[in-house]
């Protein structure tokens, strides 16, 4: 009866051993990369309307992937109800490949008997992390006997696993006691995994998901830009060009020029790129309505140069690239036999007496004050800062007010020159154009102490595609395009390197580089308009001019170093 029991359980463990290498664990196959979306496109159109006087003077030119972790399969051996820790084997280790067991009836019976002795030693039949059995197990009838009589220092080994899987060792071939093992089993390496174990082991690593593909007729381009000759210039020299290059739909679309309409991108951005004055860039860029910008998708200079050296200085911001510079110059009437040719001139009154014709608002008029005060032109914000800075400038324009006539329309002052009420004045550098190329008015430019500014292309926060807008933005103010479209109105390229290349106007059939701002010849005293310093300081400084204006100026206030 005993020898029976024996077989029987002998035979259930070489079955469990058996059923142990049935179960082979394999790593998880990554899922699919999405299939690129879908973009909507738009048809292009052209501009229609003109930008109003009032503004900037554009209309009046001329014409992770992861791994599900391997499932676990296990058969329990009674005996480890008793021992909960015995044969278990970490992720990566390896057993012997071989653990041959004599399976006979004192085999059997030393099976049961051992089950017993584990109950007694919980600890035996443990393997720790990393290590290796020996790679063969035999157990004779005869050690059977002795592993009877030393239950106490049994050893036991498991039998071959993959890893992964948690499955009990042979009772069988755990009673092999470290003596009774050759010595040289200690430095024995390991044998190879086979690829069933490797592959299990082994983790498959995701492979990179492949770049979702748009065609370029799906890449969708909305320019938001001026109207009049302004645009219809980006189009012809800039826009039209860029999406036959590159095959994106490119559509424009014209705005007033309004903060609101900007601020209104805030909530759905329908704009890709779009043509900002600087007053408007800054503002925008200070509440957070523009992408911010660096300088890595501008082309480079022709010559090898540093691009921001290349650009004008305040034609790089952090919020827009500066494209087409204008200004603020002074016109002189041609017809006079004295003519003044300097900003020290417009204030001679004794030297060329006459009318001057000025802004009647304090941009513009303070800076000219104080530049024609001695105050050299990059310290003019700085002066302008300070209470007794602004000072300076009303005494200065005190002293030729009784010959100020001031206009509110950028279009009174050339036609009040062009009728004898004045000899000089202050006007915007395109439509002094207009009157001298196009309409033939007695009118000369003078370009000492030019107040110069950008426009800005600028990013809306949020848009679509922001890539392909940078990349017009490269496209637009790269030194060909910028000359490009300089030929086509007297707006100076933002690079030093592009007004070289502006050639002859394609249908007036003039050279345009005399009529540029950003000309060599005209910039030496040329200072930039600072809108930074008009957002902060603007509501203030009108209330004081106007004040000046109607001789309610109070008296001058101490300063605030003078307050220290």
């Amino acid at each position: 009866m005993t020898v029976s029991r024996a077989v029987i359980l002998g035979t259930a463990a070489l079955a469990g051993a058996f059923l142990s290498q049935l179960f082979l664990v394999h790593a998880q196959t990554p899922p699919d990369s999405p299939a690129p979306g879908s973009v909507e496109t738009a048809q292009p159109e052209l501009p229609t309307n003109s930008k109003s006087d009032a503004d900037i003077d554009k209309s009046t030119i001329v014409n992770t992937t992861s791994q599900d972790k391997p499932v676990v399969k296990k058969e329990q051996a009674d005996a480890d109800d008793a021992d909960p820790t015995s044969s278990v084997q970490s992720d990566g280790d390896q057993t012997s490949p071989e653990a041959e067991v004599s399976a006979d009836e004192g085999t059997a019976v030393a099976v049961e008997e051992q089950a017993d002795a584990d109950d007694a030693d919980p600890t035996s039949s443990v393997q720790a992390d990393g290590d290796q059995a020996s790679p063969e197990a035999e157990v004779s009838a005869e050690k059977v006997e002795s592993t009877q009589q030393n239950e106490a220092t049994a050893q036991s080994a498991p039998v071959a696993q993959s890893p992964g899987q948690l499955t009990p060792a042979d009772p069988a071939a755990s009673n092999t006691s470290e003596e009774a093992r050759p010595a040289a089993n200690i430095e024995q390496e390991s044998a190879p995994a086979s690829a069933n174990e490797i592959q299990a082991a082994t983790p498959e690593v995701a492979p990179e998901p492949e770049p979702v593909k748009i065609a370029p007729e799906d890449v969708k381009v909305t320019i938001a830009t001026w109207s009049g000759a302004y645009g219809e210039a980006q189009r012809r020299a800039i826009i039209a060009p860029f999406a036959k290059e590159t095959g994106y739909d490119v559509k424009t679309v014209i705005h007033d020029g309004s903060y609101e309409e900007l601020e209104d991108q805030s909530d759905v951005t329908k704009w890709s790129v779009v043509d900002l004055n600087g007053g408007d860039m800054v503002r925008a860029c200070n509440d957070g309505l523009l992408e911010r910008l660096d300088d890595s998708f501008l082309k480079a200079a022709p010559n090898g140069g540093q691009i921001a050296d290349d650009f004008l200085p305040g034609a790089i911001h952090e919020c827009g690239i500066g494209s087409m510079a204008w200004s603020a110059v002074l016109v002189r009437d041609q017809r006079l036999d004295e003519k003044p040719g300097s900003l020290e001139d417009f204030f001679d009154i004794g030297s060329f007496p006459g009318k001057r014709i000025l802004p009647k608002q304090p941009r513009y008029s303070l800076e000219l004050a104080l530049m024609a005060d001695g105050v050299d032109p990059e310290d003019v914000y700085e002066v302008l800062t300070t209470r007794q800075g602004q000072d300076r400038a009303f005494a200065k324009l005190s002293s030729i007010k009784d010959d100020i006539i001031w206009w509110e329309e950028p279009a009174e002052a050339l036609g009040r020159i062009v009728n004898n009420e004045a000899i000089m004045g202050l006007a915007f550098n395109g439509r002094a154009f207009m009157s001298i190329v196009a309409s033939e008015q007695p009118l000369e430019i003078v370009w000492d102490h030019q107040i110069y500014t950008f426009d800005y292309w600028s990013v809306p926060r949020g848009a679509e595609f922001k890539d392909a807008a940078l990349e017009f933005i490269g496209h637009a103010t790269d030194p060909n395009s910028l000359a490009a479209q300089s030929t086509w109105l007297p707006y100076g390229p933002s690079r030093r390197s592009a007004s070289v290349l502006v050639g002859r106007h394609p249908e007036l059939d003039i050279d345009m580089k005399p009529f540029l701002p950003t000309h060599a010849d005209h910039f030496g005293k040329a200072l930039m308009l600072d809108d930074a310093f008009w957002a902060r300081n603007e509501a203030e400084l009108v209330e004081r001019f106007s004040e000046w204006v109607e001789g309610r100026q109070l008296p001058p206030q101490k300063s605030a170093l003078q307050l220290q």
